[in-house]
């Protein structure tokens, strides 16, 4: 029963890097306007694609384990505020 609980354990800590990075993506290729109209109206512009700033971002030139420092900081940062 421990190794099941270990092994669920792990995919839930890997299920929410990859939420996390999921949006810290969206959120990393946005332009000021674009987050400024989501913290107001709450959603961001329907078509991403028709946009001035480019589709990737800082996250993207990063390797596994240096994403992995941002979210063990961000999960330390805000663990209890979800």
């Amino acid at each position: 029963m421990t190794l099941l609980k270990s092994r669920l354990e792990r995919l839930e800590k890997d299920l929410r890097f990859k939420e996390w990075l999921s949006v810290q993506r969206i959120f990393d290729t946005r332009t000021d306007d674009e987050l400024e109209g989501y913290v107001t109206q709450g959603c961001l512009p329907a078509n991403p694609f028709n946009r001035a700033r480019p589709l990737h971002g800082s996250l993207d030139g990063m390797d596994r384990n240096a994403l992995m420092k941002l979210w063990d900081e961000h999960e330390r940062a805000f663990r209890g505020q979800g």
